[in-house]
Order: structure tokens, then sequence, then C-alpha cells
């Protein structure tokens, strides 16, 4: 599957299925105590809502040696994919 590159209000990012999910976003400046609420990024998943995965974490920073690591949980929530309105564009065209 392609890399896929989406811009946003915040920094951008590229998400690649590597067997499982890697989200890479694109360099930004946070100095440092700040903080950064980074945008949503919607996953499609073969598991029940409710059920809980482990995401991990890298980080690396300019000008400073070495990577911050960590993990944290996802919770799997109800599909907000629609599938009945495929075809709107089609019907509006024609």
């Amino acid at each position: 599957m392609p890399a896929l590159h989406l811009p946003g209000p915040g920094p951008s990012y590229t998400v690649r299925d590597t067997e499982s999910v890697t989200i890479e976003y694109d360099e930004f400046e946070l100095r440092p105590h700040d903080e950064m609420t980074l945008e949503p990024v919607p996953l499609l998943v073969h598991e029940a809502p409710g059920a809980t995965l482990t995401a991990t974490w890298s980080a690396t920073a300019a000008q400073v040696r070495g990577r911050l690591t960590g993990e944290f949980i996802v919770t799997v929530g109800a599909s907000t994919l629609r599938l009945d309105n495929l075809d709107e564009d089609l019907e509006e065209d024609e």
C-alpha cells in the first residue's frame, strides 16, 4: 500500500502500512516545556469497538542525541466510515 500524506492545520503526517501502522509527522518546532496536541489520525482496524491496542511512539530532537520512546493504549471506537454515500458525487454530476 502506498504511503498517504495528509496536510492539516498542525504538522502534516504520512501513514504507511508496515505490517502494523507507521504514522510519521513532518518536522515541527516544539520548544522545551511546550506542549502540542496533534491532529487525530483516522485508522481502519479489524477489531471490535471497545478493543484496546497498544501504540508505541518515538521522537527525536534537533541538535540532541538520542530518541525518546513510550507506549499508550488506543481504544477502538465505532466506525464513522459511511459507505452509503459513495456515489453521491456521481449523482450530482449527472
